[in-house]
């Protein structure tokens, strides 16, 4: 699978993730937390990895929550009706 925000690499039993966002010190974005996810599944179906390291590339390892996220959904929901959680987008 091709990713966005995040790139593996495996060299013979290491698999290397590292997230790749360097212009916004890899902060975790919603798109990252789900490639994250299917990478870590993959990978443990994966009975040759026997070692995952996780990195980031850029000058820093990851920022945080991807704060952007939040603003634009509260820009999206003029009369507040959502409920907002990184991570999910809960309805009332």
């Amino acid at each position: 699978m091709k990713y966005n925000h995040i790139e593996f690499i495996r060299e013979e039993e290491i698999g290397f993730i590292y997230l790749n966002r360097p212009e916004v010190l890899n902060a975790l974005s919603e798109t990252m937390k789900n490639e994250l996810i299917h990478v870590l599944q993959e990978t443990e179906e994966d009975d040759r990895i026997r070692v995952i390291i996780l990195t980031g590339r850029g000058r820093g390892f990851c920022a945080g929550a991807d704060l952007n996220r939040f603003v634009e959904a509260q820009e999206g929901d003029k009369d507040h009706k959502k409920k907002i959680r990184f991570g999910s987008l809960d309805l009332p």
